[in-house]
């Protein structure tokens, strides 16, 4: 409903000042000779605010007035001529003159720029201004107004600023048809106002945008809740202009909803409504509910005939409301099968809507037109004051130019004696970064050494225990005969230091991964490898029949000690995690993209999905030492030392009790450096 933006500024004296419209139509006749011209400027420029949209015959006379004594050179301050401005734009705007009322924006721009305009008054004409762009279609510089506004508002503290950017904000989002963002803004305002105490009509405006903007995006109970909020307000501050307003857009809402008669109900309370206080619009949205509320009940005809005489208007906004009632008369039509009625109607909304887009194309060359004047003659001004600034500097040049020497001189002298300080204040800083690193590279080497003693005697020193400890429980149970119970203690202090002995050799492997810096690239001949290695595994698990296969094999450049304990580790997990009377274990090879690619298949235990990259952690074990042996660091310590030669381990496929599939691959080295013995990668 497009005359709420004009409300936003005057609707507050539209309330409560009704009473005075018709009392001051011959105000002048009541003037005093002591009554001055600038006092009888401010009655005028107060009766044009409080008629605007309820008295135009009133608010046509002072507008008049007030120009007639501006051009007979009357005083006034240039917040006075703003603010009659501001009037006339207003007037331009109820009068859908929006080109006329940029024109009087363009004109009014110079005022701004005196130090006695107020920033109240700038926000005003900041908004009518934003307003203005939004009519004309100039969306971008309408978002830009009003971010400035709030922004400016935030940055000063000033309330009514803030809450005017947020209001036109929610505008223009609504505008845009981007409701959720309008919404935001207005819960916003409705948060101020827990805080700030707004007038009675600032409150209705936000909560009647806030509604509309729920129906759009069909959020009719929240709808409803501000609308019932709104009326009971109004009620409260025994406000009525704005009541129509609110009671339309709930009946609109019923009829979404099929409620039919609560509806009906609604438009009673319309009718009850005194109609002087609604103006043109409002009493032409009620027509077109009651239209609605007809075709919801069937009773057709009624309906159309209301359609068909706002589609007869001749007043100039017209245009919105006459393809509303086309589109709703051509379904109204084709409802009661008149389809030849209903083609016409179609036929009159085609030629509204090219009128209207006709409009529009006017309307957005003429706004062009009036910018690019506007711009050119800033421009010309600009050159011209360009030229006055010249003329005058002239007479200054000498002085500025031997000022200007002495000031580059100063701030030489200044840089140079900066850069002085600069350097020695570097070079201190560097000094002391230089010796901290110092510090930390003599500690971590240090650190280093420590491990690597640590590591070197959990090895070596903790396994001679160790094996004292396995091999006196082995003799102890050849002496003991008849006590069953320390046999089993003995079998466990024996199994218990084994798997110590297995995870001591473990970490010492894992930690000796790092000392690989550069591996030993020569060529390998990988039949003898898995080769080998299966024979290995098969003297580890003698109680286990194992079948092997594998496809041919080539020879290629790589570090054999990585492959062997790579292969070695994948495919003893494959027996060692084995129910199957018979262990398959089946090897693929291919080359595939510059990559030697392996998988490894076995018919193990599997692993579930959720586990599959947690064992190549470091002593990650999804069973119990008592069923499978180990230290689970074997899939860490290969994927590790993989790494070396760039190569990566995962899991292709797995699940429980089907076995498992492991993906190998590291990258082709084509050929040894010569003398060098590193490798050169394939291109």
């Amino acid at each position: 409903m497009k005359k709420i933006y004009f409300l936003y500024f005057n609707i507050f004296f539209s309330i409560y000042n009704i009473g005075l419209a018709q009392s001051n139509i011959n105000l002048e006749k009541s003037f005093t000779e002591s009554t001055s011209d600038q006092e009888k400027f401010y009655i005028y420029l107060d009766l044009i605010d409080k008629n605007m949209y309820h008295n135009i015959d009133v608010t046509i006379q002072a507008l008049e007035a007030c120009q007639k004594m501006i051009d007979q050179g009357i005083k006034l301050t240039p917040s006075s001529l703003l603010e009659y401005n501001i009037s006339q734009i207003y007037f331009e705007h109820n009068n859908f003159n929006p080109l006329k009322s940029y024109q009087l924006i363009i004109e009014s721009e110079a005022l701004l720029k005196n130090e006695e305009i107020t920033e109240n008054l700038k926000s005003k004409f900041d908004y009518i201004k934003g307003y203005t762009y939004m009519e004309i279609g100039d969306l971008e510089s309408a978002q830009k107004t009003y971010y400035e506004i709030l922004d400016k508002g935030r940055e000063t503290k000033d309330t009514s600023s803030i809450i005017n950017g947020l209001y036109s904000l929610g505008q223009l989002y609504g505008d845009e048809k981007d409701y959720e963002s309008a919404i935001k803004y207005f819960l916003q305002l409705v948060e101020y106002q827990k805080v700030f105490t707004f007038r009675a009509s600032t409150v209705s405006l936000i909560d009647f945008e806030l509604s509309e903007a729920y129906i759009e995006t069909e959020a009719y109970d929240k709808a409803l809740t501000v609308i019932e909020r709104a009326l009971k307000y109004l009620d409260q501050e025994n406000v009525d202009v704005i009541r129509s307003d609110f009671l339309l857009n709930k009946g609109l809402i019923y009829l979404a909803q099929n409620k039919i008669e609560a509806a009906e109900s609604v438009y009673k309370q319309l009718e009850k409504i005194d109609h002087s206080l609604q103006d043109k619009i409002t009493l032409e949205n009620n027509l077109s509910f009651l239209a609605d509320l007809y075709t919801a009940k069937k009773e057709y005809t009624q309906a159309l005939e209301i359609h068909k005489n706002i589609i007869e208007r001749s007043e100039f906004d017209a245009i919105r409301k006459k393809l509303n009632s086309c589109a709703k008369a051509h379904s109204i039509c084709k409802e009661m099968g008149a389809f030849e009625k209903a083609y016409e109607f179609l036929l009159a909304f085609n030629e509204t809507k090219e009128l209207q887009n006709e409009d529009k194309k006017r309307q957005q060359t003429a706004y062009l037109k009036i910018k690019f004047d506007s711009e050119q003659k800033e421009k010309d001004n600009a050159i011209l004051a360009a030229e006055i600034i010249k003329k005058q500097s002239q007479n200054k040049l000498l002085y500025a130019l031997i000022t200007l020497f002495s000031l580059f001189l100063l701030i030489l002298f200044g840089a140079f004696f900066q850069k002085k300080r600069y350097n020695l204040k570097l070079r201190a800083e560097v000094l002391r970064r230089t010796q901290d690193l110092q510090k930390s590279n003599a500690q971590l080497t240090k650190s280093n050494k420590e491990l690597d003693e640590f590591n070197r005697i959990l090895s070596h020193d903790l396994k001679e225990p160790l094996r004292s400890i396995v091999g006196f429980s082995k003799l102890a149970k050849k002496t003991i005969i008849n006590n069953p119970k320390a046999k089993e203690y003995l079998n466990y202090v024996e199994t218990s230091g084994n798997q110590l002995h297995q995870l001591i050799q473990d970490v010492f492997a894992f930690q000796n991964i790092k000392k690989i810096n550069v591996p030993k690239y020569n060529k390998v001949i990988l039949q003898n490898i898995l080769e080998n290695s299966i024979e290995k595994i098969k003297n580890l698990h003698p109680t286990k029949q194992i079948e092997f296969r594998k496809n041919d094999l080539p020879e290629i450049i790589s570090d054999h000690r990585i492959l062997k304990t790579v292969f070695e580790s994948v495919m003893e997990n494959g027996v060692k995690y084995n129910d199957q009377k018979t262990v398959n274990i089946n090897v693929k090879y291919q080359l595939k993209d510059n990559l030697h690619y392996f998988e490894i298949e076995d018919n193990g235990i599997g692993i579930a999905p959720d586990f599959q990259e947690k064992v190549f952690g470091m002593f990650k074990r999804l069973n119990n030492r008592e069923d499978y042996k180990g230290s689970g660091l074997g899939l860490s310590i290969s994927r590790k030392i993989l790494e070396k030669i760039g190569g990566t381990i995962s899991i292709l496929r797995s699940k429980e009790d089907q076995g498992s599939t492991f993906i190998i691959n590291f990258p082709v080295v084509e050929k040894l450096q010569e003398k060098t013995n590193e490798m050169v990668p394939v291109s």
